[in-house]
């Protein structure tokens, strides 16, 4: 004998052999269909249980069923059971990994591996600001010694040690990026 089309929500969980209460639950979670009447498609149902089932928990629910002394129910298709199984695992291992990159960069942040975007950029424009400041103000600082040189090379070393104070200035700004503010 064939179970019915649609049944009441208690007759669906004496069909499951549960509880009114659990169905209820599966109701509540949309792991139900119901028909217009508000009646449960027991083909329907039965399948979209079976494919929200979480795989963690299908342990216990086999102890149970095993102690209630009910036979457990294989899917009919198991490639589409497996194919189920596998995107929840799939899902679950996603947001595991996430966690885990989350985890991975909180520990970085806090052993000053890792830098926030924005305080890189800002100390960035800093350091090039400072940069082109130091290169402009290199002519007026220089330029009236420099004339009065006769020498080229004292007076290519007088503009080298000029733009090397600039980079000095420059190395110094970047090696501040990220370290520990006192």
């Amino acid at each position: 004998m064939s179970a019915p089309v649609t049944m009441r929500l208690k007759e669906f969980a004496d069909h499951l052999g549960c509880a009114p209460s659990y169905v209820t639950k599966l109701k509540q979670a949309g792991r139900l269909v119901l028909d217009e009447n508000g009646k449960v498609k027991v083909v329907e149902s039965k399948a979209l249980i079976e494919s929200t089932r979480d795989p963690a928990k299908r342990v216990v629910s086999d102890r149970h069923a095993e102690e209630r002394g009910a036979e457990l129910t294989a899917s009919a298709e198991p490639s589409q059971d497996s194919k189920i199984g596998s995107t929840y695992q799939a899902a679950r291992a996603v947001k595991e990994k996430y966690l885990a990159m989350a985890a991975r960069r909180d520990y970085e942040i806090s052993i000053g591996k890792l830098l926030d975007a924005g305080e890189v950029r800002a100390a960035l424009f800093l350091a090039v600001t400072t940069l082109r400041t130091r290169l402009e103000s290199i002519p007026e600082e220089i330029g009236p010694p420099l004339a009065a040189i006769r020498d080229e090379r004292q007076a290519v070393a007088m503009m080298t040690e000029a733009i090397e104070r600039s980079l000095s200035d420059l190395a110094r700004e970047f090696s501040s990026i990220g370290a520990p503010r006192e």
